[in-house]
């Protein structure tokens, strides 16, 4: 018995499904990378804060979390500056403006006493925006220090407010991003949530910082 092999119409036909599959994918697939990018670049400076935290009540002294900009995204130096719009950070005892390129260190002679650094590496196509502001405010504000005890304290080693919520968010938003944002409470509380959610019982709803 002779075996029948696909005729170009049925070929043809197959492709156009494909087609058809593939273009109904797509835009759920681009919208899924981008939410991993906005929820990748939240996680990272939730881990800068909690290793601040962590810090300050092992070591029973003051440590603080700044955010900084870098003229290159990718290297951490003395170039540095405090903003409350960066997306690289700094956990140190001291401010690191212009001194984010310092060794580790636990001297006090040998400021800004850096614990850990993270340069951003975000690079090309639409970039992360990140605010962060003060509590029950829009104003800015690029750091927040915590006690040993874990709670925070009313300014940072510059002499300002802390911040007490961070906006992520795609610079260039399209609908289906899910913005996300991190709240510091003054008890020292670091919370990762979706500012999206207004039911105050549904998990990920974003608490008023206090």
């Amino acid at each position: 018995m002779r075996q029948r092999g696909f005729s170009m119409i049925e070929i043809v036909v197959t492709m156009v499904i494909l087609g058809l599959l593939l273009s109904a994918a797509l835009p759920s697939g681009v919208a899924w990378i981008r939410n991993m990018r906005i929820r990748s670049t939240a996680e990272s400076i939730q881990s800068g804060l909690q290793r601040a935290r962590t810090e300050a009540v092992r070591r029973n002294t003051s440590v603080s979390f700044w955010l900084v900009s870098t003229p290159s995204a990718a290297t951490m130096d003395n170039s540095c500056a405090l903003a409350s719009t960066g997306l690289s950070w700094v956990v140190s005892q001291d401010s690191p403006d212009g001194a984010c390129g310092a060794a580790p260190s636990t001297l006090a002679s040998n400021p800004p006493r850096i614990v850990v650094t993270h340069a951003s590496t975000e690079g090309g196509g639409q970039s992360m925006a990140v605010t962060a502001t003060q509590i029950n405010t829009t104003s800015p504000a690029n750091g927040v220090t915590f006690n040993g005890l874990g709670r925070t304290l009313n300014t940072t080693p510059t002499g300002d407010p802390p911040l007490a919520k961070i906006d992520i968010q795609y610079a260039s938003a399209n609908s289906d991003d899910r913005a996300l944002r991190i709240i510091v409470s003054s008890s020292g509380m670091i919370l990762l949530c979706d500012p999206a959610i207004s039911s105050s019982s549904a998990p990920g709803y974003c608490p008023a910082p206090s």
